[in-house]
Formats: C-alpha cells, structure tokens, sequence
C-alpha cells in the first residue's frame, strides 16, 4: 500500500493541475454519457450495421458498393462485436469511447487558441452539457468516429501550419484519410484545411514540398475507394435522396438550436458569434489570424454551403454536419472572449452556464421510434389471447430492428434469418409474392399482424388486399409513431 501512496504523491506534484481538470472533464463525459445509455433501445440503422459487422470482409465489400457510408466504422464495429458482444451496451461503448476521447481533443485545440486556459474548461464544459453530442454518444454509428477524427485534423492543420515538416504532411494526410475512409463528407473536413491553410498565406513557394507530400501520400492511401466514391456521388446527384430539400431560412436557426440545447440558447449564441465577428473586423484581426480562420473555414463556410447546396442536393441533416457542431463549440469560446469587458464575459459566461446545465438531458428523446418494436411486440401478445399468431413486416428492410428485439439467435445467423423467421410465421415481404407462395403457413394460425411503415404511397395496400382475399378480418388498426399495425383474425374463428 505504501508504494502506491508514494506513486500517487509523486504523479500530484509532478503534473499540473490542469491534468486533474481535464481528467475530471473526461470522467465527466463518461458517467453522463454512460448513465442513460440503454434508455433508448436499439433502433433505426444500429440494427443493421450490428448485423452486417457480423459478415465477412468479402461480403462487406460487397456491401459497401451500393452503401452511403464507408468501411471503417463497419471494420471497426466486426472487431468490437467479436470482443465485447451485441448488447446495446457493449456495443455502444464503441461511441461513448470516442465521444469522451473527444475531450482530450477540444482541450488541446483551446488550449493552443485561446488566452486564457480557463476558456478552454469552458469550452469543454459546453461540450460535455451538449444534447447533441449525448444523442451520438448513445448511437452505433460512425458519427462520434467523425466527430473525433475532425478535431484531430484540426489539432494536426494548426500544428502543421505552424511548423510544416514532411512527417507532419504526411500524418496529417493520414488521418484524413483515415476520415475520409469512416464518412464521405470527411472531404469537407480536407476542403475547410486548404481553405484555413490558403487564409494563413501558407501556400508559397517554400511550403510547396510539404503541401506536395500531403496530397500525395492522401492520394495512394485513398486510391483503393475512388471508384467507387465516384459511383456514390454519381448516385447522390442523379437520384432523388430520402432526404429532403430545405427551403426557407428556418433550417439555418433550427441547426444552431440543435448545437445549443434550447431556443433561449441558440438565439443567444447567434448574437455571441455575430457580435464576435464584428470585433474581429473592428479589431482589425482578419489577417493571419487563427481563430478567426477557424471560425470562418471550420464553422461559417461550411455551414453555409452545405445550406445552400441543400437547395439542389439535399444534406443539411444534424448527423451530416455534427464535424460543424465541433467548429461550433470552439468559435463560440473564441468570440465570447474577444468582448473586452470582463464583467459582460463573467456574466455570459455564468447565464449560459446556468442555462446549459438546466436544459441538459442525459438521453435523448427526440422523433425516433426508439421502443416502438418492444411496445409493438407487447401489444401483440396482449391481443392475441395467448394464441400463436402470424407477423408480415413491410417493407423488408425492418427485418433487422425486428429480429434484433424479437429474436435474437435468427439476427445472429444473418444468412439465414429469413428462414427462421419464416418458421416462427413471421414474414418479411415488399410485395404479396412469398405470402402467396406460403399461403397455407399463413393460414395456420389464428391472428395475423401486419407491421406497416407509415408512408403517403400507401405502399402496403396490395399486401393488405390479399390478406383481406384469403380468409382474414381486419379487426383493429393502431399506431405507433412510425408504425401502423393491422389485426386480422381469420374468419373461421368466430369473434369474441
């Protein structure tokens, strides 16, 4: 036991005490991110990324042929999957894991940009209290991936800048890669480094070499994808997305009310970075100034563009720009401390304190049909009197939610989870052909549940006519946000 106090007290005079700050703002992050994360079960695209982490490599190159996201997270998750399991606990450590790395991170890009060290406790303070960054915490997806391979570039471009070697070049060209590699959009993350390094005056002629070694040692690292980054954006322009187009002015305010917790907030921070914007002018501080190219490369620009596009190509999407909500958070430190007055930033400083703390949440609970599959589940043995009974899903891409929640062993033998499903009666099916082909199964048990998407194509009709034509009832239709259920009751069952 000795020695143990003796390394402790050693390690206490030794680091500074902004070490034990910022191994408390990382614990921070932890248990909030950790305390709630199963509130929200399992749902939306987590089901199938765990089912199709579970594949082999051969057939997740397949995949990712006519998938919007690159390998990395689903190379990632395999490994994770294997060690730790597909509880949505273990499986959602992968993002609290990142998300709280995300600390070291924040703290060292404020640290090397701002007066004063304890903006960057506040810049971290912001950061842990974020709904935002809680709700991808508590999502399997690649998104806190993102989020940390963003801040590192920006870490590595300042770095870069202020002192260029080809080894730096050449790490930097990495990790972008390795960014580009986890989210296609990571290639605004490269466009907003040219744009900041171009701001800096970094391209002359004695830079050239490094510059030259960046985009060569990106190029070899990516080459194995551009095809088919080339065939994705072919589809994403020529096609017509899930995603809608924005319209209006609403969709600028309604994104910073989504990196601000509350509408009191987003307001509040909309005139903190314009007002920051001005005394940058008025301070004369546009030239070579890197904060400022920061706020602008990193946050203005981006957003901006990404809104305008979205006229045309629709992108403007929270989880899309969540490496803008991190550009967010570092200029609204920058301009609440180019205010002069120490008394208005003290006072800014404890009011969105007060106000980030009251509109924290630990989970998020937005529009998602987190639940829906297990509330769906409960009411269909509470309807079914205890008898056995039919499920028809459509469309078929719920089959990975569905059998997740419902029936974990047939999600785990991803190869052949149709067929065990299909003999527990539980179809799958986009149209009436299988129902039509296994219509004395269908027939076997006394009620049957159509579980429906809610749609304005009312794509499920045919499926319904033909349950209507072979013997069933409808008796009840409820709804479960996302989700329309039909009971049938097959007609040679009498009514209770």
């Amino acid at each position: 036991m000795k020695p143990l106090i003796t390394f402790y007290h050693s390690i206490e005079k030794s680091a500074p005490k902004e070490t034990w700050v910022l191994l408390f703002f990382i614990g921070l992050n932890f248990i909030l991110k950790i305390m709630f994360i199963d509130a929200n079960p399992i749902t939306m695209d987590e089901p199938f990324t765990i089912m199709n982490s579970q594949k082999t490599f051969q057939e997740l190159f397949q995949i990712f042929i006519n998938e919007n996201n690159p390998p990395l997270h689903f190379i990632l998750a395999k490994g994770w999957i294997y060690v730790f399991g597909d509880d949505v606990i273990a499986v959602r450590m992968l993002s609290v894991t990142f998300s709280c790395a995300s600390v070291y991170l924040f703290y060292l890009i404020l640290k090397k940009t701002t007066q004063k060290i304890y903006w960057a406790w506040y810049g971290l303070l912001l950061y842990t209290l974020s709904n935002y960054f809680v709700k991808f915490a508590h999502d399997f997806r690649v998104y806190p991936i993102f989020q940390f391979l963003t801040l590192l570039c920006i870490y590595l471009i300042l770095d870069f800048y202020k002192n260029p070697r080809n080894k730096k070049a050449i790490i930097l060209a990495l990790v972008n890669a390795i960014m580009c590699y986890s989210h296609f959009f990571g290639f605004w993350v490269v466009f907003c480094e040219a744009l900041f390094l171009l701001w800096m005056g970094f391209f002359t002629k004695p830079n050239v070499k490094y510059i030259t070694w960046g985009i060569l040692t990106f190029i070899i690292l990516y080459l194995p994808y551009l095809q088919l980054l080339y065939i994705r954006l072919s589809y994403s322009v020529s096609n017509k997305m899930w995603l809608s187009t924005v319209s209006g002015v609403y969709p600028l305010y309604n994104m910073i009310w989504r990196f601000s917790n509350m509408p009191v907030l987003a307001v509040t921070n909309i005139v903190i970075l314009s007002i920051g914007l001005l005394l940058f002018y008025r301070n004369k501080k546009f030239v070579k100034n890197e904060t400022l190219a920061i706020y602008s490369c990193f946050f203005i620009v981006p957003y901006l563009s990404m809104y305008l596009i979205s006229f045309k190509v629709p992108m403007f999407l929270d989880r899309y720009v969540i490496f803008i909500a991190v550009a967010f958070i570092l200029s609204l430190v920058y301009c609440i401390q180019l205010i002069s007055k120490t008394s208005v930033k003290l006072s800014l400083f404890v009011v969105l304190t007060q106000l980030t703390m009251y509109s924290f949440t630990y989970a998020w609970t937005g529009p998602t049909p987190s639940g829906q599959i297990l509330n769906i589940k409960n009411y269909m043995d509470s309807t079914s009197s205890g008898k056995p009974y039919s499920i028809i899903m459509t469309p078929s891409w719920q089959i990975d939610e569905f059998s997740y929640h419902i029936d974990r062993a047939a999600f785990r033998d991803y190869k052949n989870v149709y067929s065990r499903l299909l003999k527990n009666n539980i179809f799958a099916c986009d149209d009436s052909l299988l129902l039509d082909k296994e219509r004395m199964r269908l027939l076997e048990r006394e009620h049957l549940y159509l579980i429906d998407t809610h749609d304005d194509k009312n794509t499920s009709k045919p499926i319904r006519d033909f349950i209507s034509k072979n013997r069933f009832t409808q008796i009840n239709i409820k709804d479960f946000r996302h989700y329309k259920i039909y009971l049938y009751q097959r007609e040679s069952v009498s009514s209770p």
